[in-house]
């Protein structure tokens, strides 16, 4: 316990001893507190203690004897150590007990003595917290209490120095900040003296009260906003430019197009992935910096520096005959170099080094020359060679050609004409240019559009079905354009494809490539689905998938179900009538010919090639219809094309020049439509109704005729066959086509597509059903402008566009399109309308108009011999009815 004792004696002397130590003779010593037990001392040996507080509460004891009870707000410490001192204790809990405190006693002497303090305490200010603030800013110090009368107002600074900023004796200092009843102060343009620690102290008759402030003045040093120089971006490549400062608060970063591309809660730190010409110009940070009222900003140049690339092929002078090839680079400094032969033979051409044909030529990587001499002109050197040039992170492709007696268009390169591909895989398709390419994209079969893009994206490229992802590859600078479609489907993504390709500076449209694309289910593809007998022979083919990829064997199934293999290489006839015919398993082909004057019944209709890769499992298959087509007496009249509207029943007939003994129809799915004269249902297509149909009875007339109810567009559109059975005849049964053309309206186009031929063009829309007479017809151009053109008058409209067709009173409209003066408004979706006579509503149908490079001359029957075969068998179709009626009577008779 005594141990304790001295400790507490020894705490509390100390207490003692710093309130002495601030004290001053002579003058207030203040004192600043946040509260709380607060100590008063005399200074020396005492008697006759008084201490009297700001409240005007008086507290006495005589030291050395035994205080009196507490009085409410003193308080005398129980210290026998202190005993010979006058000690006193308040505690210090509201602004009432601050202010001045005077302790007065008679000392060791036996004089009179008086110590006075002035308390202040702690009370709230702004800023509440460290205030940081920049060079040159002002600062506004303020303590969050303001005294309704009369008070005193200072500021103590971080010097030491006091200055009065209110006094009741004086005017106001300019110092002062705030209203009259406030204590604060304000500096204008503060330097580094002004870091510290600051107080401002309030006194009056209510209360003493103080704040204390830290103020850090930061140099204006550290804020560098001062011109920077040019910073240079290469064009196409990425580019960065950044700006950061210890006490930035927010950076914005605005591109020359005042754009915002950047704000971040600190610096900024931008990175351009790919530089355009748009980003040339001035750049402008916008920053806010902690101690800073107002924002700072300052621009940023950036010149994008583009690249020239230029590639040349002159006469060697070191070598004689020789040729100097150049593909070079200016600004910039190359890191490889390569040049591809003609013939696919690559040099890696490097300062320093050649062999004896070859050898580098230039000023070196460093100055951007990438170049190669032919020491002699051989004829391997004849053709377009292809420079490969890498600077930094990119490649460079240029195309030079050398002397060659015939070469492909500048613009020509290489493409794969046909693709065949197994269903689920990716569709990758591609086609080159001798010229690096500015832009190229790929048309889908069904006119979709691929917009050019090096990341994954999805395209609709089908209603109703889910999006397929498709990307092109980077390598429009090498001249090549290639596409990666998603899960190929064997009805959508098969027929033609086209490639587009733009090169720059070219004046010409741009050159389109067409791609033949096939989708299989397996891994084996028939080209040809249906075969004809043709000089003698047919010959039935399929290939592996993709095509050139080797076959281990392949077979063939005949109609009948029977099968066989042949041999390639081996020239004999297998059965007395097969023989192989392709360019090798190994090449993936497999073929098979049949020689027709040997050729039965058994092998007309639908073969099945059967083969098996090599390296797989299993077989695969794909099927090939043969069929023969015979022109003799049985051959009779029919319509070859019918048109008709939506809804309305399907009659079609065909005939031959004798009694039939059977006939049947075939639907464009392949459904059978069997005989029968009284009305039945067809199961046509799975998920659809039922539709009614019935043959007429006029086989003893020669005549197979079916009606067929409500005529469907998709379904019916297409090429139907009628099968005539001729009693006795030796041969399988007489077919014969009949295309089928079911139109929403009264209106229908037979060539939905189009192309420029012969240097014009002629869109053409037939009234439905055909012959029916047009009262007038017009165009809609694909821009959306519109015009008629007059039948028998043989001016031409807008300078290039005239009627020519069989005319209105035959129900036909058509428009003839001069190809040298057509322009781009032309090429499109055309719409034919027309209004029939004694029709109230017009009728449309569409036409899509297009402009090939290399046109190639359309095979099969115009669309005058179409119509002009429909006319003939309009005709039959009268005197058919005309029998038919004659029959009739006569059996009545």
């Amino acid at each position: 316990m005594l141990r304790y004792a001295h400790l507490s004696h020894l705490i509390l002397g100390l207490l003692l001893l710093a309130t002495s130590l601030a004290h001053v003779q002579g003058a207030a010593t203040p004192i600043f507190t946040r509260g709380g037990l607060q100590l008063f001392q005399s200074r020396t040996r005492a008697t006759d203690c008084q201490l009297i507080l700001p409240d005007g509460t008086n507290c006495t004891y005589q030291p050395g004897t035994t205080p009196a009870p507490p009085h409410k707000e003193c308080s005398f410490p129980n210290d026998m150590g202190m005993r010979n001192y006058c000690l006193f204790q308040v505690s210090v809990t509201s602004k009432h007990l601050s202010g001045i405190y005077s302790l007065s006693y008679t000392n060791s002497s036996g004089d009179f003595q008086e110590d006075i303090y002035n308390l202040y305490l702690l009370g709230g200010g702004v800023p509440i917290s460290a205030l940081r603030v920049i060079e040159n800013e002002n600062i506004y110090l303020r303590i969050e209490y303001s005294v309704p009368g009369t008070m005193n107002c200072d500021v103590i600074y971080p010097n030491g120095t006091t200055e009065e900023l209110i006094s009741s004796s004086s005017q106001s200092s300019p110092n002062h900040w705030g209203r009259k009843d406030e204590c604060g102060v304000k500096i204008d343009g503060v330097s580094q003296q002004h870091s510290g620690l600051w107080k401002l102290l309030i006194s009056s008759d209510e209360a003493y009260i103080y704040d204390e402030f830290s103020v850090y003045v930061t140099p204006l040093s550290s804020i560098n906003t001062r011109p920077r120089p040019p910073i240079e971006w290469p064009f196409g490549g990425p580019g960065s430019v950044s700006m950061s400062h210890a006490n930035s608060k927010y950076c914005e970063l605005w591109n020359p197009r005042k754009e915002l591309v950047q704000h971040t809660l600190s610096g900024c730190n931008y990175v351009q992935s790919i530089v355009t010409d748009a980003d040339n110009g001035n750049w402008t940070f916008v920053f806010g910096v902690n101690g800073k009222f107002s924002e700072e900003s300052f621009t940023q140049e950036i010149k994008v520096i583009k690249e020239l690339f230029k590639v040349n092929a002159t006469e060697s002078e070191r070598f004689p005959g020789g040729l100097d090839l150049l593909c070079s680079v200016s600004p910039g400094e190359i890191s490889d170099c390569r040049f591809t032969r003609p013939d696919g033979k690559v040099f890696l051409s490097a300062e320093g080094l050649g062999n004896a044909d070859y050898s580098y030529f230039g000023d070196g990587f460093r100055n951007g020359d990438c170049g190669l001499t032919i020491h002699q002109l051989k004829e391997a050197d004849k053709g377009w060679w292809n420079c490969l040039v890498k600077t930094g992170a990119k490649t460079k492709s240029g195309f030079l050609n050398v002397l060659a007696t015939e070469v492909s268009d500048p613009d020509e390169g290489n493409h794969e004409a046909l693709v065949t591909l197994q269903k689920g895989s990716d569709v990758y398709l591609s086609c080159s240019a001798h010229n690096a390419l500015e832009y190229c994209w790929f048309q889908h079969p069904s006119g979709y559009h691929f917009k050019f893009s090096t990341e994954t994206v999805l395209s609709g490229l089908q209603e109703n079905t889910q999006p397929r992802s498709y990307k092109y590859d980077d390598t429009l600078h090498l001249g090549i354009c290639a596409i990666r479609v998603g899960d190929a489907d064997v009805n959508v993504d098969s027929g033609e494809w086209t490639c587009h390709l733009g090169v720059p500076g070219s004046p010409e449209e741009d050159h389109s490539v067409p791609i033949t694309v096939r989708v299989s289910e397996s891994g084996v593809i028939s080209l040809d689905k249906e075969v004809v007998f043709s000089n003698g022979f047919a010959v039935l083919k399929c290939y592996s998938v993709p095509i050139g990829k080797p076959l281990q064997y392949c077979r063939f199934l005949r109609p009948d179900g029977n099968g066989f293999n042949v041999v390639p290489g081996n020239n004999s006839v297998v059965l007395g009538r097969y023989q192989y015919e392709a360019e090798g398993l190994e090449k993936g082909e497999c073929g098979l010919r049949i020689h027709s004057e040997s050729a039965t019944a058994e092998d007309i209709g639908k073969w099945t090639c059967v083969a098996k890769l090599q390296g797989k499992a299993q077989e695969e298959q794909d099927f090939i219809t043969l069929r023969r087509i015979v022109s003799d007496p049985d051959e009779g009249n029919h319509e070859a094309l019918v048109t008709l509207q939506k809804g309305s029943d399907v009659y079609l007939s065909c005939s031959a020049h004798t009694a039939l003994e059977y006939c049947w129809f075939r639907h464009p799915s392949g459904y059978h439509f069997r005989f029968s004269t009284e009305t039945v249902l067809s199961g046509l297509l799975e998920n659809t109704q039922p539709r009614s149909y019935n043959y007429y009875d006029t086989l003893h007339l020669g005549i197979c005729a079916i009606r067929v109810a409500g005529a469907d567009v998709n379904v019916d559109s297409g090429e139907w066959t009628c099968h005539l059975g001729v009693p006795g005849s030796p041969e399988e049964d007489h077919s014969v086509p009949i295309t089928v053309g079911v139109s929403e309206s009264g209106v229908i186009s037979l060539d939905k597509e189009v192309v420029f031929s012969n240097g014009f063009a002629v869109l053409k829309c037939y009234s439905v059903p055909i012959g029916k007479p047009l009262q007038y017809c017009r165009f809609l151009r694909p821009d959306g402008k519109g015009f008629n053109v007059v039948p028998g008058n043989n001016t031409v409209v807008l300078g290039r566009y005239q009627y020519e067709a069989e005319g209105l009173e035959k129900g036909e409209c058509g428009l003839r399109i001069h190809s040298e003066s057509a322009t781009a408004e032309d090429v499109g979706n055309w719409t034919c309308v027309a209004r029939l006579q004694g029709m109230a509503q017009e009728g449309e149908d569409f036409i899509t108009l297009k402009r090939i490079v290399e046109q190639q001359q359309d095979e099969g029957l115009s669309t005058g011999a179409i119509v002009g075969i429909a006319t003939g068998g309009a005709v039959a179709i009268l005197l058919i009815a005309g029998l038919t009626f004659y029959f009739v009577r006569r059996k009545s008779a």
